[in-house]
């Protein structure tokens, strides 16, 4: 994959949930000469080995390895690895993703080269609300947050986040009728959001999503299934502190 010559960052917040790790960062290699990984793990990954096997990969692959020994939610994880990343581009993937078909690494060459836009995603559904917007039914696009490819700059220049946020946006009721809403958004809102207001936000090409499969809500199961565990991790480090 010599001939492709963009320069992106993956970057990726680990928290245990050692198999589906093993096969999406097994999915990544060979990489691009110009593409880096930086992984953030965090400290739940003690309790089923991902932390020892990351460890362990990282002086066979040479991916940049973040482990501070906070516990630090998704997305302030997402962050201290963008401010750590130096290259033009960003890819953000969850760990619980897998590529299929490395033709996605070519593909991105050609749509970074485009210069057409700053943040590429794909917005395939609507984000449920709180009760209180139900009634009337209030739409709301947002695109899916395990997968994005955006550029750093764009992130930058615009005081971006991908922390926890209050956000204000105007939406369509069912009815038609405007309203301005207040929420609290997540990892991908803001990217959505500012690109697409600016007409800087594509949709990846289907070829290109379709080079992607996704265990979704795998993490978030694993950490339910092993809660007590997580728990009992938390207050022992907290004793620590």
């Amino acid at each position: 994959m010599s001939d492709i010559k963009s320069k992106v960052d993956v970057v990726i917040a680990t928290m245990g949930n050692l198999e589906v790790v093993k096969e999406f960062l097994e999915s990544l290699y060979p990489l691009p000469d110009q593409w880096k990984v930086y992984i953030y793990d965090s400290n739940a990954s003690q309790i089923d080995g991902t932390k020892q096997y990351l460890v362990e990969k990282q002086k066979e692959l040479g991916f940049t390895l973040i482990d501070d020994g906070v516990d630090s939610a998704h997305g302030l994880a997402i962050e201290k690895l963008i401010a750590k990343s130096t290259s033009p581009w960003i890819l953000m993937l969850d760990s619980d993703a897998k590529l299929l078909d490395k033709k996605f690494y070519s593909m991105a060459e050609s749509v970074i080269n485009e210069q057409k836009f700053k943040v590429w995603g794909r917005v395939d559904r609507t984000s449920p609300l709180p009760d209180i917007y139900k009634t009337p039914r209030v739409k709301l696009l947002r695109t899916y947050s395990w997968n994005l490819l955006f550029e750093r700059k764009f992130f930058i220049d615009n005081k971006l986040t991908v922390s926890p946020h209050r956000l204000e946006h105007n939406i369509t009721k069912d009815n038609g009728a405007r309203e301005n809403l207040l929420i609290w958004g997540d990892t991908s809102w803001q990217l959505f959001w500012v690109s697409s207001t600016k007409d800087l936000f594509g949709r990846y090409p289907d070829d290109m999503w379709g080079c992607w499969e996704h265990k979704d809500h795998s993490t978030v199961n694993w950490r339910a299934a092993n809660r007590e565990q997580l728990l009992e991790l938390r207050m022992k480090n907290s004793k620590k502190q």
